[in-house]
């Protein structure tokens, strides 16, 4: 993993549409030359349904996690968003992510707000080119 760069992990996206919801899957594979073998690394699953994008799942191999896995998954959803003209993300996060959810969740934006069962997020988006900030 010393060779690790997120710049040759190769994402697989597929997509489900139904009358209302658009759904995105996408997993991140990285060739790990130590191991000869072809990982997967992570996963981000969101809906688009009724003008708000859901975070469904995301998980990144603990193998690779600080190593800008999980920001480039969330870019992917945030483009979707973009190109959609969504401005409202929502997700939630099990209490047993407390420490590492909160930080990973804040650093890209989200409010957290707690409840009884698990910790929902919330994002308003802006695009004002985002890019240039």
């Amino acid at each position: 993993m010393r060779n690790f760069n997120i710049n040759n992990v190769k994402f697989n996206r597929y997509e489900s549409f139904g009358k209302d919801f658009f759904q995105v899957e996408i997993y991140g594979y990285y060739y790990e030359q130590t191991l000869d073998k072809i990982l997967k690394v992570g996963k981000i699953l969101y809906t688009l349904e009724n003008g708000v994008m859901t975070l469904d799942v995301i998980r990144v191999n603990i193998d690779y996690q600080n190593l800008g896995v999980g920001s480039k998954l969330l870019g992917f959803m945030f483009e979707d968003c973009k190109k959609a003209n969504v401005r409202k993300v929502e997700g939630e996060f099990a209490p047993d992510d407390e420490l590492q959810g909160r930080v990973f969740y804040t650093k890209h934006g989200f409010e957290i707000r707690e409840e009884i069962m698990a910790d929902r997020l919330y994002k308003t988006l802006k695009f004002e080119d985002e890019s240039e900030q």
